[in-house]
């Protein structure tokens, strides 16, 4: 666990976000799945650890619900995503951008790239977040 936050917080440094953060699954088998932030840098806080996710809920919940890349904008304007995304609101995280692990057509994870002001994402930005997925691919199996 503690080898993934320090990754996470070297790949932070290198794309130049302030936040990154892994989602995954933590219920049991055959429960609902409760998707809950577990490896992240770049945190202001541990109110992260408090948030509790099902699927199609919060930016985490979408990515997992679609299976696609997520992303957000002025975010802390919006009275509705503030109450949305708790994420983006204990993190205070003005722009998102989010993708899932994916691994035989099956989502078991979400990445979560957040900037504390406003930025808009490039292609680059959405392949550094591409590769980062599959990197962690391996290192969560693990």
């Amino acid at each position: 666990m503690i080898e993934i936050n320090s990754w996470l917080e070297m790949q932070r440094k290198k794309i130049g976000c302030d936040f990154l953060g892994v989602a995954e699954n933590v219920a049991e088998k055959n429960q609902t799945t409760e998707i809950r932030w577990l490896h992240v840098a770049g945190n202001q806080g541990t109110a992260y650890q408090k948030i509790r996710l099902r699927v199609g809920r919060g930016i985490a919940g979408i990515v997992w619900k679609t299976g696609r890349m997520h992303e957000e904008h002025h975010i802390l304007s919006q009275t509705d995503k503030l109450a949305e995304y708790p994420i983006a609101r204990t993190e205070k995280l003005q722009s998102s951008l989010a993708a899932p692990i994916i691994d035989n057509r099956e989502v078991y994870g979400v990445v979560l790239m957040g900037y504390r002001q406003e930025k808009y994402f490039s292609e680059n930005d959405k392949e550094s977040l591409i590769q980062i997925c599959e990197a962690l691919k391996g290192k969560l199996e693990e």
